[in-house]
């Protein structure tokens, strides 16, 4: 029998012929998804504790984006009643000249919404810079995970 198809057994197993061994041991793989799981969970405990400045919201963005998650931004629910966590179009997160440059264009279309989503935190920053050219009153944009 080879060290994959051992069966597992309890890390407290005192029985040495049946000798006590983690599933990383095996599959190194269940070892890093084990960790990456680890990095998100933590990532969401930093965002759940909410943002009420950009302090507290860059904090969110850095860890999120950290543990590898895509971001877009959406749009406050009061903006547009009845239309929760809709993605804030690229004509209020990008300048003119973002939105017609080749970063944002693919294949002869626009990227719009969903498609602007990203981990990284410096074009976050930029999108919710323009964002809030376009809706002062608000502190920030909410965010989403769009997963990969």
């Amino acid at each position: 029998m080879t060290d994959t198809q051992m069966p597992l057994f309890p890390l407290d197993s005192d029985d040495t012929a049946r000798p006590a061994f983690r599933v990383g041991d095996i599959n190194p793989t269940l070892t890093a998804a084990h960790a990456r799981g680890e990095k998100i969970a933590e990532a969401f405990r930093v965002a759940t504790t909410g943002w009420t400045d950009h302090e507290t919201y860059g904090t969110a963005v850095e860890a999120l984006t950290a543990a590898g998650l895509r971001l877009c931004l959406v749009y406050p629910p009061d903006t547009l009643p009845g239309n929760e966590k809709t993605p804030v179009s690229r004509r209020h997160c990008l300048t003119t000249e973002q939105q017609t440059s080749s970063d944002y264009t693919a294949h002869g279309r626009n990227l719009d919404a969903v498609h602007l989503a990203t981990d990284d935190p410096q074009r976050i920053a930029e999108m919710t810079a323009e964002f809030l050219r376009h809706y002062p009153g608000w502190t920030v944009p909410a965010l989403v995970d769009t997963r990969r």
